[in-house]
């Protein structure tokens, strides 16, 4: 919206620091469902056991698995590994981990080894000889338990039997091999993992003590991420609201000065109760759209694309679920914008209309009591109430009806997910903690649509708010704020003149080039200054001040410059909101005998209002004036009057007035 991009502009900077920091709160909230995986997958069910391939091992246990690998998995394998010399340092350091190291022949793996092939290859090797025990205890008549009694075999009734493996030919483990080779990688790290938990145990490993500290680790991770998204998500909150006020307060103060500037045409036009509406509710709509937008608008995409990727990345085969569920919710989206947009356009409009039956029963009131008319006005308010009440409870039950929804599909997703993955754990293609956070990413999926689905319902509202005031704001007044003289110049014969560029005349004479010229000049039409009829002895022996605000600072120039010119000194103040809505400084400082700057936001000389420094002078720095002059806007003149009257410090005002035909001021 234009309305919302030009008033976003002085906020750039904290806008884009939203964005950034909503990917950060982002990408904590995708990578926590991650980690929980890595506990439940990892930290219980493999005992904290993350190698792909065992750090150390005893030598025959190398030899046996080298048995079930193919020669080019074999020699990677072998060479991955290095022999760990007793009463080496190496051995001592080792020791203080694997506490059984030096009752064995032990091999470590090398720094430089291809930790994914060796673990490939170790993986493969373990599956292959679990499927090559199965098959031998089912031909012997001997079963082996290979779910859990793996971890209760005697590992040195198995390196007893190498010799024999060793002289049985190759062709005899080609079977559990290629079905190693067929099987799942997941199915090997897992039967992997089993088999690194039985050689660390011989090793004399605390596996008890390992498990621990990895869900420890992982936990905290996952602490320090929580944190960083809770940090992410407070600034985020902060910066937002910054944002908002910020951009409420600019736009409520232009639209009070641009209805300031209305004449009667404009207030025919609009009500003084859709004036009030506009100046308040449709202002406090847009700002609630930029506060909501920016914690969820940006961060809901954010959230519904990284958590398809994140869950694509879990599992593929689950993929159907979450393209089921967005389509649903696309739907709902759909039929919600259908059936709630109209009534959200239409509230502005009744919330107007409440106002103004409001307003003229109170301004109205006695000469309805004088007609016995109360019946009437009471049934009148009823109505325009009514209404209101109406389709606020309409929008109001959409919007209730949407979270029992969001959360029936979120728990039959759930549901399903649950159902097809615990197939899937079953038949050894998932685990269970990938399932766990899957099912999160789906939550977080479903969470962004209903993210969209709230601003979506708040959007009708705040776009018609937003033209409402954008309205107010391009309205051209009918009666123009006239030129300002501020120089002249006899031997060129030229009048330089001050205009503000607020309606379509103004705007072209600010565009005319050296050159150009007018059709017509007239003026000054009003009350000559009191300086030109008195003595100039007199002049001289007075002290003036000037209080100039905004364009008021063109016509205390050229007055300035003839007490100048007739050797009178005066202080000049000259306030502006901001140092870009400064004029004349320069003219001004080379003709005055002081001069005061003071902007509202403190970008150039003194932070705060034109009487702040009018107290300074005269009470704090005991400075005397005869008299103090004031031209700028109308407040400001009245406030300045107020203050010097505290010291009986005489104040003129220069006040426009309409003229009798209503073509301009004078």
């Amino acid at each position: 919206m234009k309305l919302l991009k030009t008033y976003l502009k002085p906020f750039a900077a904290l806008v884009l620091a939203c964005i950034l920091l909503l990917f950060g709160q982002a990408m904590c909230d995708l990578t926590l469902p991650n980690l929980m995986s890595d506990i439940v997958n990892t930290g219980i069910q493999l005992g904290g056991v993350d190698e792909a391939a065992p750090a150390v091992l005893n030598q025959q246990a190398g030899d046996l698995l080298a048995l079930f690998m193919n020669d080019a998995e074999a020699g990677t394998f072998k060479n991955a590994y290095t022999p760990v010399e007793h009463g080496s340092d190496e051995e001592t350091k080792l020791a203080k981990t694997y506490e059984n190291i030096k009752d064995m022949d032990a091999v470590a793996l090398s720094e430089d080894a291809d930790v994914q092939a060796v673990g490939d290859a170790y993986g493969k090797a373990a599956y292959a000889f679990m499927t090559f025990l199965k098959d031998y205890g089912a031909q012997t008549g001997q079963a082996v338990d290979t779910e859990s009694g793996v971890q209760d075999m005697d590992m040195r009734q198995l390196y007893a039997v190498i010799p024999m493996l060793q002289q049985m030919p190759k062709e005899t483990f080609s079977e559990a091999i290629d079905s190693a080779e067929n099987a799942q990688s997941m199915i090997g790290s897992q039967v992997g993992a089993t088999f690194t938990k039985l050689f660390y145990k011989e090793l004399g490993v605390d596996l008890d003590a390992k498990q621990v500290r990895y869900i420890v680790i992982k936990g905290l991770e996952m602490l320090g991420i929580a944190l960083l998204g809770v940090l992410a998500a407070v600034l985020v909150g902060f910066f937002a609201s910054r944002i908002s006020s910020g951009v409420a307060k600019q736009m409520r103060s232009d639209v009070f000065r641009k209805v300031e500037s209305f004449s009667n045409t404009e207030f025919d036009k609009f009500s003084t109760a859709s004036l009030i509406t506009r100046t308040t509710n449709d202002v406090t709509q847009v700002q609630m759209l930029i506060s909501m937008g920016l914690r969820l608008m940006c961060y809901a995409p954010i959230m519904g694309v990284g958590g398809i990727i994140f869950a694509l990345q879990k599992s593929v085969s689950l993929s159907w679920i979450i393209a089921l569920a967005v389509i649903v919710l696309l739907g709902l989206v759909i039929v919600l914008l259908n059936v709630a947009m109209p009534k959200f356009k239409s509230l502005q409009r009744l919330t107007d209309r409440l106002n103004l039956v409001s307003r003229e029963n109170l301004s109205g009131m006695l000469v309805v009591r004088a007609f016995t008319n109360e019946k009437f006005e009471e049934a009148r308010f009823d109505k325009a109430n009514e209404d209101l009440t109406r389709t606020n409870r309409f929008t109001q039950r959409v919007m209730s009806i949407t979270m029992p929804i969001m959360m029936l599909i979120m728990n039959l997703v759930t549901l399903l997910i649950m159902w097809v993955g615990g197939h899937a754990i079953a038949e050894s293609t998932m685990q269970v903690g990938d399932m766990m956070a899957y099912i999160q990413y789906t939550m977080q999926i479903i969470a962004a649509f209903l993210m969209i689905s709230l601003i979506s319902v708040m959007l009708p509202r705040a776009s018609v708010s937003a033209g409402r005031i954008q309205e107010i704001l391009d309205t051209e007044p009918a009666v123009r704020e006239p030129e300002t003289p501020a120089d002249f110049d006899p031997a060129q014969g030229s009048v330089t003149i001050v205009t503000q560029a607020i309606g379509a005349s103004t705007r072209k004479i600010c565009s005319l080039d050296a050159g150009d010229a007018f059709a017509d000049f007239a003026g000054p039409l009003g009350h000559p200054s009191e300086f030109v009829t008195m003595q100039p002895g007199e002049l001289r022996r007075r002290h003036y001040l000037f209080v100039a605000g905004g364009v008021g600072t063109a016509p205390v120039y050229p007055q300035v410059k003839w007490l100048r010119e007739h050797g009178v000194a005066a202080d000049v103040i000259i306030g502006a909101k901001t140092r870009d809505m400064l004029i004349y400084t320069n003219a001004m400082r080379a003709v005055a005998e002081n001069l005061y700057i003071a902007t509202d936001d403190g970008s150039e000389g003194f932070k705060g209002l034109v009487t702040q420094v009018v107290e300074e002078l005269v009470e704090k720095q005991g400075r005397h004036y005869d008299e103090c002059v004031a031209i700028g806007p109308m407040v400001m003149m009245k406030f300045v009057a107020l203050t010097t009257k505290k010291y009986g410090l005489r104040t003129t005002v220069s006040l426009n007035a309409l003229m009798v035909d209503g073509t301009g001021m004078c």
